[in-house]
């Protein structure tokens, strides 16, 4: 069970990473787009 929830914390750690990533990259984009 402690394997499983390691996992898991892993997985939740990568996609948030992910998910900011993706986020920078659109506020960057944006601002671009702008100047």
């Amino acid at each position: 069970p402690e394997q499983a929830c390691n996992d898991l914390m892993t997985y939740s750690l990568i996609l948030s990473c992910c998910c900011y990533t993706c986020c920078m990259r659109r506020k960057l984009r944006k601002m671009l787009n702008i100047t």
